[in-house]
C-alpha cells in the first residue's frame, strides 16, 4: 500500500495528513506504523499525529470521516488544530478540482465518537488571492474538574503517581479538563521537556482514560503596570 502524505501545521501542532480510500485492515496497518512515521529523531518524518480523511474512492474530494491518530498509534477523540488542518485540506481539494466546483463555506466531519464542524472565515474575500482562510472549530463546552464523573478517581490516581515519582507538587494545583479529548493541566514552578518526559508516560497508563494530553503551565508574575494596562484594554474591573 502506497500513501501520499501532506504536511500541515496549526498553532505549532504539526500533522501528517493522508486521503484514505482504503479499508479497515489498511487503516490498522497505518496505526501500527504511526510511531515510526511520527518519530522526530531522523528515522521518521516527524509529527504530532496523523490526520486520516476517509473517502469511498480516490476521486472523492469530500471525506465522510476524519480519524486522528496520535504519534503512539492510539486514536484521539478530537483535536482542534487537527480539525482545522483537515478542513483546509478539503478546501484545497475543492479549489483544485476539475471541472470547477463551488467552494464550501465550511465542512462537517464525523470523528471517532462524535461530529464536528469547521467554518471558513473570509473565504469569499480570499477566493481571488488563493490564500487560505482562517478556520473556526466548535469544540463544545469544556467539562472541568468535578464536572467529570471520574474526577475523584483521577485524584486518587494522581496521589499514587505523585508518590511513585516523589513529586507531591503534582497533587497541589491541577485540573482535569474534557473538551472532546482529555487534558491534565498542572501548574508547577518549573516547565521543561524533561519534566514532560518524566510524568507524561506515567500518566498515560491509567485505566481511567485511553491516553490523555498532559500540560504543564507556569504562572507569570504580573506587575501593577501590566494589570492596569489589562484593565484599560478590557474596560472592566478585575
Amino acid at each position: 500500500m502506497e500513501l501520499d502524505f501532506e504536511k500541515w501545521h496549526g498553532n505549532k501542532n504539526d500533522f501528517l495528513l493522508t486521503w484514505f480510500p482504503h479499508d479497515a485492515v489498511a487503516f490498522e496497518s497505518l496505526r501500527r506504523q504511526a510511531p515510526s512515521l511520527c518519530n522526530r529523531d531522523g528515522s521518521g518524518v516527524g509529527a504530532d499525529g496523523i490526520l486520516v480523511l476517509h473517502t469511498k474512492t480516490s476521486r472523492d474530494i469530500t471525506p465522510y470521516q476524519l480519524s486522528i491518530i496520535n504519534s503512539d498509534g492510539s486514536l484521539a477523540e478530537t483535536c482542534g488544530n487537527g480539525i482545522r488542518c483537515a478542513a483546509l485540506s478539503v478546501l484545497v481539494k475543492h479549489r483544485e478540482a476539475t471541472p470547477k466546483v463551488e467552494l464550501p463555506h465550511g465542512i462537517d466531519l464525523a470523528l471517532k465518537s462524535a461530529r464536528t464542524s469547521a467554518q471558513f472565515i473570509g473565504i469569499l474575500e480570499e477566493r481571488a488571492s488563493g490564500a487560505l482562510p482562517l478556520v473556526a472549530v466548535d469544540m463544545g463546552k469544556a467539562i472541568v474538574n468535578e464536572q467529570n464523573p471520574d474526577f475523584k478517581a483521577a485524584q486518587e490516581y494522581l496521589k499514587t503517581v505523585a508518590a511513585d515519582l516523589n513529586m507531591p507538587e503534582l497533587t497541589k494545583d491541577w485540573s482535569l479538563v474534557t473538551l472532546g479529548n482529555r487534558h491534565l493541566v498542572f501548574s508547577l514552578d518549573k516547565v521543561s521537556r524533561d519534566l514532560i518526559r518524566k510524568i507524561g508516560p506515567r500518566l498515560q497508563t491509567s485505566p481511567l482514560w485511553d491516553g490523555i494530553n498532559v500540560h504543564i503551565i507556569k504562572a507569570k508574575d504580573v506587575s501593577d503596570k501590566d494589570l492596569k494596562r489589562a484593565k484599560d484594554e478590557l474596560g472592566q474591573n478585575m
